[in-house]
């Protein structure tokens, strides 16, 4: 009896075009749902550099306005050295209430509207986006009482509000006192 070997045929097992439309699905919501969390992490990150940003605005130009004096030097003359005559120099107000109604516009990419210090020193805030600083000061009988109209009181608060390109806003609030010194003899 002849004996014959019957030709062992292996079968190559391939994927079959349905499941490599399978396949390339799921990997697509994979990459979408990978791709969602890094575009909102990457969002977040800029905010927290807006308010980064507005903070150090803020706080740099609240400082600077409480190191002015509560009440004008007696030597200022007749005033009219403040925001609402028109001034915007800062480095010439002589008081707190000077800034009230004070506004600018900061674009770091611009050196003509990048944010300065009073001596006009550059504050850094890396790429970020452009930025609003506004300031009020009311003179208040009380701490805790109403403003005050006329330009009396002694006691003030100063409101600095900074708002980002993004719309995001910090605002700071200092209540500043009038300090009278005597002397008794």
């Amino acid at each position: 009896m002849p004996t014959t070997n019957p030709i062992r045929r292996s079968r190559c097992r391939a994927f079959t075009l349905a499941e490599a439309l399978i396949a390339s699905v799921v990997l697509s919501l994979a990459v979408r749902g990978v791709s969602g969390v890094l575009m909102a992490a990457a969002g977040n990150a800029r905010r927290m550099s807006d308010y980064t940003g507005a903070q150090l605005l803020a706080r740099s130009l609240m400082e600077e306005i409480v190191a002015k004096p509560f009440t004008p030097p007696s030597n200022s003359g007749s005033g009219g050295s403040g925001c609402h005559d028109g001034n915007n120099d800062r480095s010439t107000y002589d008081n707190i209430a000077d800034y009230d109604g004070y506004q600018d516009t900061t674009d770091p990419t611009t050196a003509t509207t990048r944010a300065t210090t009073l001596t006009g020193t550059a504050i850094d805030l890396g790429d970020t986006g452009t930025f609003t600083r506004k300031v009020s000061f009311e003179y208040r009988n009380t701490p805790g009482g109403p403003a005050v109209s006329g330009g009396t009181g002694n006691f003030g608060l100063i409101t600095v509000t900074v708002t980002s390109s993004s719309g995001d806003t910090v605002t700071l609030y200092r209540l500043v006192s009038n300090v009278s010194l005597s002397r008794v003899n």
